[in-house]
């Protein structure tokens, strides 16, 4: 027997995609022990699933980081507050 397991998700522009996270192929069962899904193929199927959801994540944040990469920053250094400084002495 064969399973094949599939993702879809919902971008934020309504369309939806999807992709094969992978198949396992499940032998007849002759003893309690070859019941349900064995711990490899379980860490492999979650593995992909794993670079499935983080390049999504990274195909929707990379316009944002184009802009930001190509906008002019300005950056001033926050001051931490009394309690949180350290007074560091070499003497």
């Amino acid at each position: 027997m064969q399973f094949t397991v599939k993702v879809e998700w919902l971008r934020e522009d309504g369309s939806i995609a999807g992709a094969e996270v992978g198949s396992v192929d499940i032998g007849v069962c002759q003893s309690a022990a070859d019941v349900g899904l064995k711990l490899a193929d379980g860490k492999r199927l979650f593995s992909r699933l794993q670079e499935i959801v983080v390049a999504e994540q990274l195909h929707r944040h990379r316009p944002r980081s184009l802009r930001v990469a190509s906008a002019q920053l300005h950056y001033e250094p926050r001051r931490l507050p009394q309690c949180c400084r350290v007074n560091f002495s070499l003497e």
